[in-house]
């Protein structure tokens, strides 16, 4: 198994910008044939989101996890799993 770190400092409250290093970071994983593409914790969202929670949070279709799964869709899912574990 190929694995693939993902080391980055997210944009608190910024999903949009973090998601779109997220997406390039799985491409070229993907391409690399990684089957594994490792991300922080906290990465959609960054971490000093206090004030921002209520708007940040989502269910299980909202539109980050939406992306994320179309993402991992379209890169054979890195994960050799095809689903997201809840």
């Amino acid at each position: 198994m190929l694995l693939a770190v993902l080391q980055m400092q997210p944009v608190s409250a910024d999903a949009v910008a973090n998601l779109a290093q997220i997406e390039v970071a799985a491409r070229s994983a993907a391409a690399s044939s990684a089957t594994l593409l490792v991300t922080p914790e906290m990465g959609v969202t960054g971490y000093a989101i206090w004030n921002d929670v209520a708007r940040l949070a989502e269910g299980r279709d909202g539109s980050a996890v939406t992306r994320l799964v179309t993402l991992a869709r379209e890169t054979n899912g890195l994960s050799g799993n095809k689903r997201i574990e809840w």
